[in-house]
């Protein structure tokens, strides 16, 4: 008769499972950079985003239009209208 074999319970099944459960996801943004004509994804907490191919600092937010330093700006300066 055949065996059975129980997995361990650190097989790399179980072990993918637990990472995923710890992560925390990040809030991310999606900016264009003009320099490059290209969108990409950054983390929002990044303090001075720039551009992952040119590395340029000048980045557009694509909802607002804005530079992506804009908002961290207007928070400092209290919104002025």
């Amino acid at each position: 008769m055949a065996s059975t074999v129980d997995s361990p319970t650190s097989s790399c099944v179980s072990s993918d499972a637990e990472e995923e459960a710890a992560a925390v996801a990040k809030p991310m943004v999606v900016v264009g950079c003009p320099q490059c004509l290209m969108y990409v994804m950054l983390s929002e907490a990044a303090k001075e985003p720039r551009c992952p191919r040119c590395k340029s600092p000048s980045l557009l937010h694509f909802l607002h239009g804005a530079p992506a330093d804009a908002d961290a700006n207007a928070n400092r300066q209290g919104n002025r209208s």
